[in-house]
């Protein structure tokens, strides 16, 4: 969700606090209601381009047929209810046409003329299939202890949906083949795994190194043993000789809220066999991150986990749209990650700045979001997101995206974006840069699966290509933008959406950027393709470009 989300829901909370206030002025002065009108309302009253507050209850006092959105109105004792929010064409038998909208009370304005969204629950599939279980191999009594289940021949065409039972007591679920979880404070050396057809019992031992504790600055460069235990008590800085190399099978624990700032090089390097774990020293705590403060610094990570990150926030760590602390937040570096797993954090993964970011092979899973990426060049392949922060079906206002770009060059090609309380890829904001989308998979997203938006004269190009957009409100939206802001989809699948492609927006900005669609498949959404924008409460028809694709079972609204 891009700055207009937040500016929106600053001024929802200022108008609630002073609601009372609002309503003596507002009647002292004679002025119209600043809340939507509800409840019963006329037929006859209600104006074109008006906007109501869902439900309604409509009351017939004209003569002759009334057909909404193409459906005659049934009415009941001269009532007729209107539950959904959404975008509604009112015409009347003398031809006359009203156009009006219903808002959710819960949503706002934040989803002008749309139907309540919620992702559907998927159903169990299970695939006949090998799981790789991916864990550290020792552990010590106090921290949350990371499990990862992955099918061996994973990719963006996995199905597999089930359940994994941890000591026949907790679940969590595997989703599109690939799932994870904390085992909190393990008091064994083995960790019962039921799934559908198999028990796991995985074997951990507890260390028997010795704590090597640091709380003073890292000054000169430093190598740690393969299975160390290093224990950071406090804030500290490892400056710019101060390369700091970690070999495998090391536990790094760091204290509630302990940040680590460095000039120097971060090395992490796990193997398949024997990976690193870094997290929060308590198990029920989270430690804050790392952060590069110039351009000697890097970071580059293998077989590594990093869990129970992300604890500060506000003051110097209120930044991006996730206002949370980033396990990595760094400035003009090369950061690059492979086979590294990202789990369980109220803050955000990345916050790069200027930066070059890989990531291969790797997994995010229940954050506040992936991160947010600015002015940088990323590359991100084979790599699985989900669950931002969870998968339930509650709602929140939060700029829950798996990944929020601001004016970068970004490649995401292979990679799932899954169980967004907001959108799965979100490239807006008012910078450029060019996006691209290859093989992806993107799913069950509350509001876009890919959402795009630029402004002023800014240039941005976006492709999409060969890529399932699946159970998300909107498939893809180009929203404000720039007449330098052309998008390209090419041979995409659009499934069980309620929107497959959006052009317009929900807010009343300029909307000029250029979309073309081609050689891809619509099936089983509510609405293929929806052209509509708020500004002029009419559709750009030159702007959207349709051509050479196939619809089924589209109920078109």
């Amino acid at each position: 969700m891009d700055e207009r989300r937040i500016n929106q829901t600053n001024l929802q909370l200022k108008m609630k606090r002073n609601c009372f206030i609002l309503v003596l002025i507002l009647l002292s002065f004679g002025c119209k209601k600043a809340i939507l009108e509800t409840g019963d309302i006329l037929i006859s009253k209600i104006k074109t381009k008006s906007e109501y507050a869902a439900p309604i209850f409509l009351e017939n006092n004209v003569e002759g047929k009334i057909y909404l959105n193409g459906q005659k109105i049934e009415f009941v004792n001269g009532v007729y209810e209107l539950k959904n929010a959404g975008f509604y064409s009112m015409v009347f038998e003398n031809a006359d046409t009203v156009q009006f909208v219903l808002i959710d009370e819960e949503r706002g304005q934040s989803e002008w003329g749309l139907k309540k969204w919620t992702p559907a629950k998927q159903e169990e599939y299970i695939a006949d299939a090998e799981l790789n279980y991916i864990f550290p191999k020792t552990f010590i009594q106090g921290i949350a202890f990371p499990v990862v289940l992955k099918e061996k021949k994973w990719s963006t065409s996995t199905l597999s949906f089930f359940n994994c039972t941890i000591n026949e007591i907790d679940t969590f679920s595997i989703k599109r083949g690939i799932g994870s979880c904390n085992v909190f404070n393990p008091n064994s050396n083995t960790i019962q795994l039921k799934t559908f057809n198999s028990s796991k019992t995985i074997e951990c031992s507890l260390s028997n190194a010795v704590h090597q504790v640091i709380s003073e600055d890292i000054e000169t460069p430093k190598t740690f043993a393969r299975n160390s235990i290093l224990h950071i008590t406090n804030d500290i800085e490892i400056t710019g000789d101060g390369k700091l190399e970690i070999e495998e099978g090391t536990l790094i624990v760091l204290d509630e809220g302990v940040t680590v700032t460095h000039s120097a090089p971060l090395i992490f390097k796990g193997t398949a066999n024997n990976p690193i774990l870094v997290t929060c020293t308590n198990g029920d705590k989270y430690f804050g991150g790392f952060v590069s403060n110039n351009e000697s610094a890097s970071v580059s990570a293998a077989h590594a986990f990093f869990t129970r990150f992300g604890y500060n926030t506000g003051t110097v760590y209120d930044y991006g749209h996730a206002h949370r602390q980033a396990l990595f937040k760094s400035k003009n570096i090369n950061l690059s990650f492979e086979n590294c797993y990202f789990i369980d954090s109220p803050g955000q993964v990345f916050y790069p700045e200027n930066c070059e970011l890989d990531l291969n092979a790797c997994i995010v899973q229940r954050t506040k979001t992936g991160g947010q990426l600015n002015n940088s060049t990323v590359t991100i392949d084979n790599s699985y997101f989900s669950d931002f922060p969870n998968d339930n079906s509650i709602y929140l206002d939060e700029d829950n995206d798996a990944i929020y770009v601001n004016a970068s060059d970004v490649k995401f090609s292979n990679s799932m974006f899954m169980y967004t309380k907001d959108d799965g890829i979100d490239t807006g904001g008012s910078g450029g840069g060019t996006v691209e989308i290859n093989s992806c998979r993107i799913e069950a997203c509350f509001h876009e699966g890919v959402s795009m938006s630029s402004k002023n004269l800014v240039v941005k190009s976006h492709s999409i290509r060969n890529t399932i957009i699946s159970n998300c409100q909107q498939g893809v939206e180009l929203g404000y933008s720039s007449p330098n802001h052309k998008v390209s989809i090419v041979n995409c699948t659009f499934q069980d959406n309620y929107i497959g492609i959006r052009y317009g927006d929900n807010y009343e900005d300029d909307v000029d950027g250029r979309m073309q669609v081609s050689g891809s498949v619509f099936y089983n959404n509510e609405k293929s393709y929806w052209n509509m924008v708020h500004q002029i409460w009419a559709a750009k028809s030159s702007n959207l470009i349709i051509d050479n694709t196939n619809e089924f079972n589209n109920n078109e609204l």
